[in-house]
């Protein structure tokens, strides 16, 4: 058996083996093994380990790639650490927990910022990393449509040209597919963590003829400083 079998092996053994799967397992065995729902069962078992392995091989090599261009600035001292072991070791499980590409994107660049950016404390570094398991994609895509709204909406397909009026009348254009009442949401959050300006209320009040007018201000300085660590580092772009 290859290396890379062993591996996906283990990991498969880990899932089967741990309380929680067997239990969900037992549920959809005893309850749906006569109907034509059996194939759950499968999917708990096979599917969506392999898929999960996957996931993670992938994260593996770009992280990979992005260190080998960072090699020069990365003190090795501070790899051998307890401190970077658990930044490493806690984003490589969330990787296995996650499938969004905002929240993959988000656990490469705090392994890449820890390895290379000093200025935040061990501290600091696991505040946000748990922090950052605690929010949503649409969480995410706030912060970074308030830190960098041209190259949000460039990156989505959005014309500038709506961002007209109050924040109400173009967030559904900016958030596709959101309620308007999730996204208030979400921004109450954001506002709770000190992350954004105001509350979603007092965002909306700011109407303006210029939609940019009322999106400049509206994240905080430590927002902005969590943003750009959960960022890749500019020298990737």
């Amino acid at each position: 058996m290859t290396q890379k079998g062993k591996i996906q092996r283990k990991i498969e053994s880990i899932v089967r083996e741990s309380d929680a799967a067997n239990s969900i397992l037992q549920i959809f065995k005893t309850g749906l093994s006569a109907t034509k729902f059996g194939p759950f069962a499968n999917l708990i078992t096979e599917y969506i380990p392999n898929k999960r392995f996957l996931r993670l091989e992938k994260f593996a090599e770009d992280l990979a790639g992005e260190i080998k261009k960072i090699e020069d600035n990365i003190d090795i001292d501070f790899i051998k650490t307890d401190e970077f072991a658990f930044i490493f070791e806690q984003c490589f499980k969330a990787a296995s927990e996650n499938y969004q590409k905002e929240k993959l994107d988000a656990f490469k660049a705090i392994v890449i910022n820890s390895l290379t950016d000093y200025r935040l404390d061990n501290y600091e570094r696991e505040f946000f990393l748990i922090l950052t398991n605690s929010l949503t994609v649409l969480h995410i895509k706030i912060l970074k449509f308030l830190c960098c709204p041209h190259e949000y909406l460039s990156e989505n397909g959005i014309s500038e040209s709506l961002l007209t009026g109050k924040f109400t009348d173009f967030a559904p254009a900016v958030f596709q597919g959101v309620m308007i009442q999730t996204i208030m949401m979400a921004f109450d959050d954001l506002y709770k963590y000190g992350l954004i300006s105001s509350d979603y209320e007092h965002f909306d009040d700011k109407n303006t003829s210029d939609g940019f007018e009322k999106i400049k201000d509206g994240i905080t300085m430590y927002g902005a400083e969590y943003y750009g660590f959960i960022s890749p580092p500019r020298f990737f772009k």
